[in-house]
């Protein structure tokens, strides 16, 4: 059994003037059952190195989030030039212990000038993410599910019948068949599903890398090798660019 761990970054609101907001990225962390407790194991390192052991106080229901640690808040302004450590040891964990990624990041400005009208870009990028999770499981001839921070009532009533008006409005040149995955998206937390904030860490790093149109990268590339079939066929990769409308490979029924 494997599990695709899922977070998001940027805002899926509509494109607006700020470069930020043209890019939402949604990706994952595949592990394989027998792996999750060497993540558990990193993140109780992670914690007791950088925040225990200098006696920094941590609040209730802390966890890792790259975004915070970047900008210095409370409690990481406490690490100074730690900060880039703690950074170098989350991604260390997620290049060395046995993993796979998928991350689907669309372009909201070029898309939507496209396809004029509105249009979920959570329930677009997580479609596409399940089925090249489908495509990691059919090669290994293996079931999986789906673990996706903080996935709400609400958000579960919104984002599924999206995806589901997705597959009937557009042709997919794969088959949009999930079977291998467990049909219903989980809702994780990360205080207990620890694993999801080492995919806090890893979603941003795509996110970045097309926001600063590549100027930011170090942190990509030391996990591209890890990316589910990053250099093969582009109906299965792992890593996909929704720009206009040709890099995920499907089109419009009606033209």
């Amino acid at each position: 059994m494997y599990t695709l761990y899922i977070d998001e970054s940027g805002d899926d609101g509509l494109p607006g003037d700020s470069i930020h907001s043209q890019w939402f990225t949604t990706g994952g962390i595949i592990v394989n059952d027998n792996s999750k407790h060497q993540f558990e194991q990193a993140h109780d390192s992670v914690i007791t190195e950088h925040f225990t052991d200098k006696g920094v106080t941590l609040p209730d229901k802390f966890k890792l989030h790259y975004s915070e640690l970047r900008e210095g808040r409370k409690p990481y302004h406490q690490l100074g030039n730690g900060r880039r450590r703690l950074a170098d040891d989350v991604f260390a964990a997620i290049k060395n212990i046995d993993c796979n990624l998928i991350s689907a990041s669309i372009n909201k400005v070029s898309h939507h000038e496209r396809y004029a009208g509105p249009f979920g870009v959570r329930a677009f990028t997580l479609l596409v993410c399940r089925q090249r999770f489908q495509c990691f499981l059919e090669e290994r001839n293996d079931v999986g599910r789906i673990v996706y921070e903080r996935f709400t009532t609400t958000q579960r009533r919104r984002i599924m019948p999206e995806m589901r008006q997705l597959q009937d409005s557009v042709a997919w040149y794969f088959s949009p068949d999930l079977y291998k995955i467990s049909s219903r998206i989980g809702s994780g937390d990360p205080l207990v599903e620890k694993i999801l904030q080492f995919a806090d860490f890893f979603v941003y790093a795509p996110h970045i890398k097309l926001v600063t149109k590549d100027e930011k990268r170090r942190r990509f590339e030391e996990i591209i090798h890890k990316y589910y079939n990053f250099n093969g066929s582009w109906r299965k990769r792992g890593f996909v660019v929704i720009d206009k409308g040709d890099s995920v490979g499907y089109r419009k029924r009606h033209p």
